[in-house]
């Protein structure tokens, strides 16, 4: 067992320094020179996702059999902390702080838009067709599954084994301590830390920066405000604003609250969508789309399309795998930071059940019956709607299935929050790698972190140099790939040698029966 006392963390101030001094070279390569720098960083992203698709590909396969292996096997007995050691959150609260802080935005974004897209410009086939309706779900589920859940579900695991059995500290660097043993604690700690700093930051501004757009358009599309860099920024301004006292009022009372009243929305709108909808309809396309999902997935997991559509590969799965890889720093640091006395099989049934199944829910309202509206009913203007601009797609959608306006502005809501918590789950994240007191930092430090984001979303905004950031993050996604098969590497070889003595990871029933009832009832 190992521990870092809040006096030896000074390498905390050092990865702060280090990540700013990174981030101002960068705004200002980006500033002074926006079209030259998009060019560059866009032509880096491209390289990388043609020469190392199968990288990705093979990596999250990896990454899922060594999470079935840690589940299914005598390690899933493992406490993550000392035996006694019990949740700090109910399952309940615990899957919201996960879904929100995970996915949220992108399934509100894309629950609709996603399913139309595939359904008008299948990988393979023609478009528009039975099959392509179908296809369009299996696809849809895909990349939101298993898979993808799986890469922030290893980084998690991995965090979360070092810090609460191994009495390391809830860090990057924490993770490759088998491998790297005490240089952790020097420069090459210091930059892996810097890089999930980094990351974060990116993983930040880039969904805040699009999400004010989607926002935006949504405003105007209800209410005629202008489609503007001015209100968007003013956006940005609002959303760190909540996000600053959200942050202020700490985990229990900010995060915990806001992400229980947006999966109660959430939940709200799904369940009006599917009860005044054709929800017999809903109910058999389901069952559709999890066998095909469950019977694709092998196949999928290694489709890279080589022969067939390599373009469509590389804008969608490819992008997505790199997005979710780049973003698993900052997820990973915060579900580590919220699973303390799980078992390491309870953990990882919960992150890979809880928020997949939500998003499965949620994709077979929406899309499917976004996919009735429009190839059973015939109502082709939210397929047109969608394709031209699908920032709208889900306003249009209400539009076309309510005549309630009340719903739009529910939905409009469930963004906002929605961003409020990945920013704030994000910027907590931040502050563990560079404040001696972590997620407990001052409030000045947690303010100074959140203004950082909001300037640099600002400051791409009105340079037009949001496309910049986003190839960004995906290029941050390849190093991180990497890292991650290391800091894998690193679990498996501690695990195994904890599981040599046979009284380890034998847990009793009475235990896990007394654990349930208690989580049960708070």
């Amino acid at each position: 067992m190992f521990s870092l006392d809040a006096s030896s963390k000074s390498h905390k101030r050092r990865v702060g320094l280090l990540s700013i001094a990174i981030l101002s070279m960068f705004i200002t390569f980006v500033f002074i020179n926006p079209e030259g720098s998009t060019s560059s960083l866009e032509a880096a992203k491209n390289w990388i996702s043609i020469n190392f698709s199968w990288f990705y590909m093979s990596a999250v396969v990896v990454f899922v059999l060594i999470l079935a292996y840690s589940a299914l096997s005598r390690a899933g007995n493992l406490r993550l902390g000392k035996e006694h050691d019990r949740p700090e959150f109910s399952h309940f609260a615990w899957g919201a702080m996960l879904f929100c802080t995970g996915m949220g935005i992108g399934l509100v974004f894309f629950g609709v838009a996603e399913p139309v897209m595939h359904y008008t410009s299948p990988p393979v086939g023609g478009g528009e067709t039975d099959a392509a309706v179908r296809n369009a779900m299996e696809i849809t589920f895909f990349h939101w599954g298993i898979s993808a859940w799986a890469i922030y579900a290893i980084v998690a695991l991995v965090i979360s084994y070092a810090a609460y059995r191994k009495g390391l500290p809830i860090e990057m660097r924490s993770a490759l301590y088998p491998i790297f043993k005490e240089r952790i604690y020097g420069p090459v700690g210091d930059m892996i830390d810097t890089f999930a700093v980094l990351a974060t930051i990116v993983g930040i501004v880039t969904p805040l920066g699009f999400g004010v757009m989607q926002i935006n358009s949504g405003l105007s599309y209800l209410f005629n405000i202008p489609d503007s860099t001015i209100v968007q920024i003013a956006l940005v301004l609002g959303i760190s604003g909540v996000t600053c006292t959200s942050l202020l009022l700490g985990l229990k009372k900010g995060i915990k609250r806001l992400s229980l009243i947006n999966m109660a929305v959430a939940i709200g709108l799904m369940v009006f969508v599917f009860l005044f909808g054709k929800s017999a309809y809903i109910l058999n396309a389901t069952v559709e789309n999890i066998g095909d999902y469950a019977s694709s997935l092998v196949p999928l997991s290694f489709e890279t399309y080589s022969f067939t559509n390599p373009e469509w590969f590389r804008g969608w799965t490819l992008f997505y795998w790199a997005w979710w890889i780049a973003f698993a720093a900052p997820t990973g640091i915060f579900i580590a930071r919220i699973s303390k006395g799980r078992t390491i099989r309870e953990f990882v049934f919960g992150v890979l059940v809880i928020p997949v199944g939500f998003s499965f829910a949620w994709l077979s309202v929406f899309g499917n019956t976004a996919l009735d509206l429009i190839h059973n009913s015939g109502l082709e203007s939210l397929q047109a709607a969608v394709m031209a601009d699908s920032s709208t797609a889900l306003f249009q959608f209400f539009d076309i299935f309510s005549e309630w306006k009340i719903l739009s502005y529910i939905a409009l809501f469930c963004i906002f929050v929605f961003f409020i918590t990945t920013a704030d789950s994000g910027t907590m994240v931040v502050n563990i790698l560079t404040s001696p007191k972590e997620d407990q930092a001052p409030g000045h430090e947690r303010v100074f972190w959140v203004l950082v984001e909001a300037g640099i979303t600002s400051l791409l905004l009105l340079i037009g140099g949001m496309a910049a950031i986003q190839s960004t993050l995906i290029i941050l996604g390849f190093p991180f790939a990497w890292m991650i098969a290391v800091m894998c590497a690193g679990f498996v070889k501690s695990i195994s040698e904890e599981l040599k003595d046979p009284r380890i990871g034998r847990t009793k029933e009475s235990d896990l029966s007394t654990s349930s009832l208690r989580e049960s009832i708070q």
